[in-house]
């Protein structure tokens, strides 16, 4: 389940962001299980990203880095984050 008070941040920013970023704001907005349960590694693979792309995304957003965003799909997917 994706967060949609960041399903909708990132929907709003993502033509403002570079390449790379936009390739990891996709991913996340398509994938958000995998945000959840896969590691940052495994996602930025999949994204075509290199890991640090995953950070400075998750920094641009506002988070102190990526396991903080990552730790909001998780609490998604268990029912205790809401919208």
């Amino acid at each position: 389940m994706l967060p949609q008070t960041v399903a909708r941040r990132i929907t709003a920013e993502l033509s403002d962001f570079p390449a790379r970023m936009k390739k990891v704001g996709t991913y996340v907005l398509n994938h958000p299980e995998d945000v959840a349960l896969l590691s940052m590694r495994e996602q930025a693979r999949q994204a075509g990203v290199p890991p640090a792309a995953m950070t400075r995304f998750a920094q641009r957003l506002g988070y102190t880095g990526y396991n903080e965003l990552r730790g909001l799909f998780a609490a998604s997917m268990r029912g205790q984050v809401s919208d």
